[in-house]
């Protein structure tokens, strides 16, 4: 019972300290946050514009001699963006293709299925796009597919309008020209408003697609969470030795020292990450309000980490610069600044061996 009061007494002194270093933890946070801020914005709409992506391949099966599948694909292939952009390979089967796309070959993959052209409409002969895990390209890819099918409708709609003058020209009773007529507008146009059904969305061994944004923001939060050392790493080491030799002759153990300040730090960067909540719903970032539950293991990771280093390494700025360095170093090869897909392969197929890739998956989780 007394280790309890004093491990108490200990949270409510280390609470003390925490709440006294607030001003300038919260300094330090909100130049971090100016600057990741500028920085998102910046690779945003200046670095990664769509006209970067350059050289995606694309992959398509046809999966039966069809004049029609044919034609979507050349369709495609003939637009300005699709041209600049994409280079489509031809697969023998949608294996083959699910294949390449595991093996980060190619970016997306087109199933042409072998009833597109009776059946379009249906289940059965929905179109599949695969996409690949990373799949920031998937917008841009997608409202050109969306074109195409527009343009084939608007031409079948042509082809039906002269098959009624072609009718008109036989001599065939108005009221059997209206009648066939009337059936194939009907059943054409009714497919036409429910296009997006002519579409099935598929997704290759990936727990959510983020774009291009969301990944920026998610690993700005971990580095601004990391980086905020600066004032944790003093905080830890601010007990002299006479206060930590009276703990011990009072009962409270060194595990339950450090668990008192660690629970502190906690606190600390769950106020941070508050602050930041609020400062992106005002800039209209639709973050998800369970994110304020589910951000506090992410805390007290990083608190964790932080003062295990801290233990470690005597001074406090080399501790600084090498949570620095690993986490940039991790966060870039896990692909959280610049897309895998614009990185050297090798880079891509490492990344499953690092840890932050799994750390950034965790803070798009909570964030979206």
């Amino acid at each position: 019972m007394p280790h309890n009061r004093q491990f108490l007494r200990t949270i409510k002194a280390d609470f003390k300290r925490a709440v006294k270093i607030l001003p300038g933890f919260f300094t330090t946070a909100v130049i971090f946050i100016i600057i990741a801020g500028m920085l998102v914005f910046y690779a945003r709409f200046f670095i990664f514009s769509q006209d970067i992506f350059t050289g995606i391949n694309v992959a398509y099966c046809i999966e039966k001699d069809d004049s029609l599948g044919q034609g979507q694909i050349e369709m495609f292939r003939d637009m300005e963006s699709i041209k600049e952009s994409t280079t489509l390979i031809p697969v023998d089967s949608e294996e083959q293709g699910k294949a390449m796309l595991k093996e980060g070959e190619v970016t997306a993959l087109l199933v042409i299925p072998k009833t597109f052209s009776t059946d379009f409409g249906s289940e059965e002969a929905s179109i599949k796009v695969y996409f690949n895990e990373d799949g920031s390209l998937e917008t841009y890819l997608v409202n050109d597919i969306v074109k195409i099918i527009s343009n084939i409708y608007a031409t079948t709609g042509a082809a039906i309008t002269t098959f009624h003058d072609v009718l008109s020209d036989t001599g065939l009773s108005e009221d059997e020209i209206t009648g066939t007529y009337n059936s194939i507008y009907a059943k054409l146009f009714t497919d036409v408003f429910a296009r997006s059904e002519g579409y099935e969305i598929e997704k290759i061994d990936s727990t959510g697609t983020h774009n291009l944004e969301k990944t920026l923001i998610a690993s700005m939060m971990i580095l601004i969470f990391f980086l905020m050392s600066f004032q944790l790493t003093p905080y830890y080491k601010g007990q002299n030795n006479a206060y930590r030799m009276m703990q011990r002759i009072r009962g409270l153990n060194s595990f339950k020292a450090g668990l008192s300040e660690i629970i502190c730090a906690t606190g600390l960067l769950y106020v941070l990450y508050v602050f930041e909540f609020i400062l992106l719903r005002i800039f209209n970032r639709n973050i998800s309000a369970s994110s304020l539950i589910s951000v506090i293991p992410l805390a007290f990771l990083v608190a964790v980490i932080t003062y295990i280093l801290s233990n470690l390494i005597e001074s406090e700025h080399i501790v600084d610069i090498v949570i620095f360095l690993i986490v940039v170093t991790g966060i870039y090869l896990a692909g959280g600044f610049i897309p895998l897909i614009l990185m050297p392969k090798i880079i891509g197929q490492t990344a499953i061996y690092n840890p932050v890739t799994y750390l950034l998956k965790y803070a798009l989780f909570i964030l979206y």
